[in-house]
C-alpha cells in the first residue's frame, strides 16, 4: 500500500479483503479485475453491492485448460520436481561436510558420502529441465542448476555460510512460487464454475453478457475468460 501511494499519490486506495469491502453500497461506477477476483467467490456479492445503478463490471478470469493454466501447471510440476529431487538439501549437506572437513571436525568419508548422495539428486534435476526446458520457472530452475554446478566445481573458493544461505533462499523462493501456481490452479474456472459466478452477479442485480474467451500467444490459444455486465437494479 505504501508503494502504491508513493507511485500514485492522487489516487485513493483501500486495502481490504475482496469479500468484505469496507465501503458503502452503490459506491463505484465500475468494478474491474484482472486475474484476482476469482480467488474469492464471495467477492461476486461485494462487486454487485458496491456498484451503482448503470455501472459495469469487467473481469478477466483464469480459464481451466487454457494457455495460462497450462503454463502454471508446468511451473508447479517443475518446481515440485526440483523439490522432490532433494538437490538443494543435498547440496547444503555437501557444503556443510566440506566446512566440517576444513575445520577438522568432519571426516573424508562423510564428505564423500554427501558427494555421492548429491549425484542422483542432480540427475533428477536434469530430468526436470529435460522435461520442461530451461525457461521453466522463469529460468530459476536452470539458473539454480547452473549455480550448483559452478559452486560444486569451485567449492573452496566460496564462503560455506554464504552458499548455504543462498541455497536456503532459493529453496524458499521455489516453494513460494509453487504455492502461487497451485493457488491459481485451485481458483481456475471451468464453464460450470463461471456459470456460478454469473448467477451470483445476476442475483445482485446485474445483467450479464455471455462469457467470451481471450486468445493469447502464438499460435493463439484460449487463455482467459472475459466476463462483463451492467447493474440494472438498485
Amino acid at each position: 500500500m505504501d508503494l502504491f501511494k508513493a507511485q500514485h499519490p492522487a489516487v485513493a486506495a483501500v486495502c481490504a479483503s475482496a469479500d468484505d469491502i469496507p465501503l458503502p453500497d452503490a459506491f463505484f461506477d465500475h468494478v474491474v479485475s484482472q486475474f484476482g477476483i476469482e480467488y474469492a467467490p464471495a467477492a461476486a456479492d461485494e462487486a454487485a453491492r458496491v456498484l451503482r445503478h448503470g455501472g459495469s463490471v469487467a473481469f478477466l478470469m483464469h480459464l481451466k485448460n487454457g494457455a495460462i493454466w497450462d503454463e502454471c501447471r508446468a511451473n508447479r510440476d517443475a518446481l515440485g520436481g526440483v523439490r522432490d529431487s532433494g538437490a538443494l538439501p543435498a547440496f547444503i549437506r555437501l557444503v556443510e561436510e566440506s566446512l566440517a572437513l576444513r575445520e577438522g571436525r568432519g571426516s573424508r568419508d562423510a564428505f564423500e558420502q554427501a558427494d555421492r548422495d548429491l549425484a542422483p539428486c542432480v540427475k533428477a534435476m536434469e530430468a526436470v529441465l529435460e522435461a520442461h526446458g530451461k525457461a521453466i520457472g522463469g529460468g530459476l530452475v536452470f539458473r539454480t542448476y547452473a549455480d550448483i554446478a559452478h559452486m560444486y566445481r569451485k567449492m573452496n573458493a566460496f564462503e560455506p555460510a554464504e552458499v548455504i544461505a543462498w541455497a536456503e533462499k532459493v529453496e524458499a523462493a521455489m516453494a513460494a512460487w509453487r504455492e502461487r501456481m497451485q493457488s491459481m490452479l485451485d481458483a481456475v474456472l471451468d464453464e460450470t464454475a463461471l456459470g456460478a459466478w454469473r448467477d451470483r452477479l445476476t442475483a445482485g442485480g446485474l445483467s450479464m453478457d455471455e462469457p467470451a474467451r481471450l486468445a493469447l500467444g502464438e499460435p493463439a490459444r484460449d487463455g482467459a475468460w472475459i466476463l462483463r455486465g451492467k447493474k440494472v437494479s438498485r
